[in-house]
């Protein structure tokens, strides 16, 4: 089979998106080697040892949608494959019917939250979702919560959906992280209003104030519609103890969970929330907000906190931290989550590609 592979995604954003996509395509490679590959993107991913087409992306307004609507459409066609995969459900466009087309949907925040995202976004989602939906032959989704809303969006899609956990990228190496030291409560995550930071500052007044060594580290890059958050620490009465670190690699972030006494996950809403999986792989304690995601990737193995709450939130750390029983408890609960979700995405992933062979 003649696969082709619209990469976009992992070639630019360094959220979930990315390493959702990374993850899908090493197990796709490797798991199914016999297959004809070729990757489309704006540049070389080098990770991947299979023929590649770059489609630059110019600076100009939209222009990345424009290749995707019209460019990349060109380049496929001449490839002529039996099937194409997007990897980040904005696609395949202008394809003949007869080859067959898998879309990855994330989440439908741009659709259920708009306010997380801009208009325009919004209406392109709610002009071309219904389209990409009904001429996908199969959609592979990252939780239940998102199978539901893609049904909820398109009752058609039901058929389609295929739900596959990712498998998280663990580096061959940590890099010693300077910060990373002392007591500290880790919450991993872009700085935007649905990861719902401004109710862990809040509550960090109640666990700083009780606990007078623990920091707060909160890795992460800025993002979008987050012009107060500095404010909101700079006036915070425990802003010595809180880092905001910034984009770093992959080997540091892996150096910030190993040294981490508490994972903290306070976010409104999330299509998987790979961060609590990967603090289920180091073992780490789970304080995370009542989402339906993160019930499914943790179960009874974390602490959930009411997401509107922070005098909730800080009351459970608080607690937990106190508990020495109760830390070691939770972090092995959090190990063994991790292994049945591991072993969930490998069945997922044969399941899926079963039903497109």
């Amino acid at each position: 089979m003649k696969i082709v592979i619209l990469a976009d995604s992992i070639t630019t954003q360094n959220s979930g998106i990315h390493h959702y996509g990374l993850q899908f395509v090493e197990r796709l490679l490797a798991q199914y080697p016999e297959n004809e590959y070729h990757i489309i993107a704006t540049k070389i991913i080098e990770q991947f040892d299979v023929p590649q087409t770059v489609v630059p992306l110019r600076k100009f307004p939209m222009h990345l949608r424009f290749r995707q609507l019209f460019s990349i459409p060109k380049v496929v066609r001449k490839l002529v494959p039996d099937h194409v995969i997007e990897l980040a459900h904005f696609g395949p466009f202008g394809l003949n019917s007869k080859i067959k087309r898998t879309t990855i949907i994330h989440d439908l925040t741009p659709i259920y939250f708009p306010a997380y995202h801009s208009r325009l976004s919004y209406w392109m989602h709610k002009i071309l979702m219904p389209s990409l939906i009904k001429k996908a032959d199969s959609i592979v989704v990252n939780s239940s919560q998102t199978k539901e809303d893609v049904v909820k969006f398109e009752s058609s899609s039901k058929s389609k959906l295929n739900t596959i956990f990712p498998k998280i990228n663990i580096p061959s190496t940590s890099k010693a992280a300077k910060l990373a030291t002392g007591n500290y409560l880790l919450s991993v995550g872009t700085i935007e209003p649905r990861k719902n930071y401004k109710l862990l500052i809040e509550a960090f007044k109640t666990i700083g104030e009780k606990n007078k060594e623990i920091k707060l580290i909160i890795v992460g890059q800025m993002g979008w519609k987050m012009d107060h958050f500095q404010k909101l620490i700079d006036q915070h009465p425990f802003k010595e103890r809180i880092i905001i670190t910034g984009f770093i690699s992959r080997e540091e972030l892996w150096s910030y969970y190993e040294g981490a006494s508490v994972f903290v996950f306070t976010s409104n809403y999330e299509g998987f929330g790979i961060p609590v999986l990967e603090a289920c792989y180091h073992g780490l304690p789970l304080v995370l907000s009542v989402v339906p995601t993160s019930e499914e990737i943790a179960s009874d193995a974390a602490i959930y906190f009411n997401k509107e709450n922070p005098k909730d939130l800080g009351d459970k750390v608080i607690s937990l931290l106190e508990s020495k029983d109760l830390l070691e408890q939770k972090g092995k609960q959090a190990k063994e989550r991790f292994k049945i979700i591991s072993d969930q995405a490998k069945i997922q992933l044969t399941d899926w590609y079963k039903r497109i062979s």
